[in-house]
C-alpha cells in the first residue's frame, strides 16, 4: 500500500500558473487526500509567477503547522520553476526591512535661498513676484 499521492500540476492547474487565486484547487486537492505524502509533480509546469509560488509556500506551511503528520512536497520542477520557489522561499525566511517612512516638511523659498549662493538664489526670481 502507498503512503505517497502524486498530483500533477499541470493537470490540475496549468502549464502556467500565474495566479494567486488557483493556489485554493490545489489546497482543496491536497487536503482531499488521505495520504500522509503528498508530492506536487511540476514536470510539465513551465512557469510559475512570484504571487502563484509564494501563495503555494505558504499554503504548504500552513498545512504542516494544521497537521503536520501530512506532508506536501515538490517534484519535477524545470530550473525556473526551482528558482522562483527558491527566490520566494528566500524572501519568506529574510524577510525585507521595512524603511522608515520620511517626515516630509514644508520649506518656503527664503529658508532655500538663506545664505546659499546661485543656483538656489535663482529660485527666489522664480517664485519672488
Amino acid at each position: 500500500m502507498s503512503t505517497i499521492t502524486t498530483i500533477n500540476m499541470a493537470t490540475l492547474v496549468a502549464p502556467i500558473i500565474s495566479s494567486r487565486d488557483v493556489m485554493s484547487a490545489v489546497r482543496e486537492e491536497v487536503e482531499r487526500q488521505l495520504q500522509p505524502v503528498v508530492q506536487l509533480d511540476f514536470a510539465d509546469v513551465q512557469f510559475i509567477s512570484r504571487s502563484a509560488a509564494h501563495e503555494l509556500l505558504q499554503m504548504k506551511e500552513q498545512l504542516a503547522n494544521k497537521d503536520p503528520k501530512i506532508q506536501v512536497e515538490f517534484q519535477n520542477t524545470s530550473g525556473d520553476v526551482a528558482k522562483m520557489l527558491r527566490v520566494v522561499a528566500s524572501n519568506r525566511a529574510v524577510p525585507q526591512q521595512s524603511i522608515e517612512s520620511a517626515e516630509i516638511k514644508a520649506v518656503s523659498i527664503d529658508e532655500l535661498t538663506h545664505d546659499k549662493p546661485a543656483p538656489l538664489g535663482f529660485f527666489r526670481r522664480l517664485f519672488v513676484q
